[in-house]
């Protein structure tokens, strides 16, 4: 078996284009995706470093209180629980 040469007849200015658009518009997309985070993220302050990215525990009216894991996941049961009942 020999491979064949492709049909250059087939293929039309028509779809070269199509296919060049098509690259690009997958590649600006992909671009887009990795840049939004740096674009998303940007926002700083002078006494933080990306404060959208670093654990926050001191805004107002909140109140940081380190929880165990199991107590945690305890109190989200509990919230299910209640919103089933009050569900049914």
């Amino acid at each position: 078996m020999s491979a064949k040469p492709p049909n250059i007849d087939q293929f039309s200015p028509a779809k070269i284009k199509t296919v060049f658009a098509t690259t690009f518009l997958l590649s600006l997309a992909v671009l887009s995706v990795g840049l939004f985070p740096r674009l998303w993220y940007s926002k700083t302050d002078s006494l933080q470093r990306y404060f959208w990215l670093a654990e926050q525990n001191q805004i107002d009216d909140w109140h940081y209180k380190a929880l165990p894991v199991s107590q945690a996941a305890e109190a989200v049961l509990a919230a299910e629980a209640r919103l089933e009942r009050a569900a049914a």
